[in-house]
């Protein structure tokens, strides 16, 4: 969720409030597996015009393709677990692991390009105790 938070910030250039962060954390996955909940247990078989009941291989055809486009997702993850090498607890931290090659925030390209500020000169340092280098230090 962090590292989410920190894209969203460099996409519309400030941090939304920290109530968001929850929304995304606890509030919005509740809310939809509650709502798949509610849908299974109320389901009523669709009638057009409130008369005619849709015939059995048209609601499989229906939740074939509705299916099509929601199972990609399992079927990619259980392909990689199978394609991985190692044991199954290796295999899960590979997977769930974010790739090095990936574009850093804004706010880790700043970790990245920092180094500790002397505590005398607590006046140029940022919050979190780091000084910037500038960009001519950093060329090799």
């Amino acid at each position: 969720a962090d590292r989410f938070y920190d894209n969203i910030e460099d996409m519309i250039g400030y941090r939304p409030g920290p109530y968001i962060k929850y929304c995304w954390m606890f509030f919005t996955p509740a809310t939809c597996i509650g709502t798949f909940a509610f849908s299974i247990i109320k389901y009523t078989p669709l009638k057009y015009n409130n008369e005619y009941v849709y015939p059995w291989w048209g609601y499989f055809v229906g939740w074939l393709l509705a299916l099509s486009s929601i199972m990609c997702i399992p079927f990619w993850m259980l392909y990689k677990m199978a394609t991985t090498q190692g044991t199954l607890r290796e295999r899960v931290q590979l997977l769930v692991t974010p790739a090095d090659d990936l574009p850093k925030t804004k706010r880790e390209q700043q970790d990245l390009l920092a180094i500790f500020a002397p505590e005398e000169d607590d006046a140029t340092a940022n919050k979190r105790g780091y000084l910037p280098v500038a960009e001519d230090d950093t060329a090799i």
